[in-house]
């Protein structure tokens, strides 16, 4: 599993700052996170998930 979803909106900006993991990395592992659940408990209506890559 990936420690990534389970960090603090503080930890990640501090591990982003410091380069121990990217923004891309980031927005990866949640959008993972979405397909991997979404489909169960149906929370998201659109996904945008090229959007969100090209920020």
């Amino acid at each position: 599993m990936n420690e990534i979803i389970y960090a603090s909106a503080t930890q990640l900006a501090r591990a982003i700052r410091e380069g121990e993991v990217s923004s891309e990395e980031v927005v990866s592992a949640y959008l993972g996170r979405i397909e991997e659940v979404n489909p169960k408990v149906n929370a998201l209506v659109q996904v945008t998930a090229d959007a969100a890559r090209e920020r």
